[in-house]
């Protein structure tokens, strides 16, 4: 046996031992959580108030609602700082949009709804009982920086669905560059300079 064969039977049989035991994740049934994917850009005049908005949801529901700024589109420009991504670009391209900014939770609908519609559809997501419990752990070399991430799923009952399937995203806080009419969410303004945060990289 190749040490290359050896490494991935060693991994197999590592796996095969953890999968065995729930380390991340509770075996108890609970409500879903809720994402918000928002579409938005930096020429986007009334994109700000959509974070703000997205924002605000984030406080009423603490470890139960995040949010994902997916910059693409015409109202996204690729200069600096340059917030596109193209895995962005191809989930902005699957969803019919039609304004900014917009967005979906919980991939609920092909067509994203406006930021007056957001609080309402959380609440109902989060009322909502989930087959299957999510639990992540990421751990991030600064040296080799390199990102390690184990994603453990627990399911608490049959699935509705026949095939389900897991996409892990990586985001980005902190980034400053322009906004149009990044004042209307003044604590994201700083220094006339728009705070960007929780960007899909």
């Amino acid at each position: 046996m190749t040490k290359k064969l050896l490494t991935i039977a060693i991994a197999a049989i590592a796996f095969i031992f953890s999968a065995n035991a729930q380390t991340i994740v509770s075996t108890t049934p609970t409500n879903r959580n809720a994402l918000l994917e928002e579409f938005t850009g930096r020429n986007c005049g009334y994109c700000p108030d959509g974070h703000l908005i997205a924002n605000q949801i984030a406080a009423q529901h603490p470890g139960r609602f995040w949010s994902i700024n997916i910059h693409a589109g015409g109202f996204s420009p690729t200069t600096y700082p340059n917030l596109n991504t193209s895995d962005g670009n191809i989930i902005h391209n699957y969803f019919n949009i039609s304004g900014y900014p917009c967005g979906t939770v919980n991939r609920n609908s092909r067509v994203p709804s406006d930021r007056g519609s957001w609080s309402g559809q959380v609440n109902n997501v989060l009322s909502q009982s989930s087959c299957v419990n999510i639990g992540a752990i990421a751990i991030i070399n600064p040296e080799t920086r390199m990102l390690h991430v184990d994603v453990e799923l627990y399911y608490t009952a049959n699935s509705t669905a026949s095939t389900n399937k897991l996409s892990v995203a990586l985001l980005q806080d902190n980034i400053l560059g322009s906004q149009s009419g990044g004042s209307s969410n003044p604590s994201q303004w700083i220094n006339g300079q728009y705070n960007h945060m929780h960007i899909f990289r």
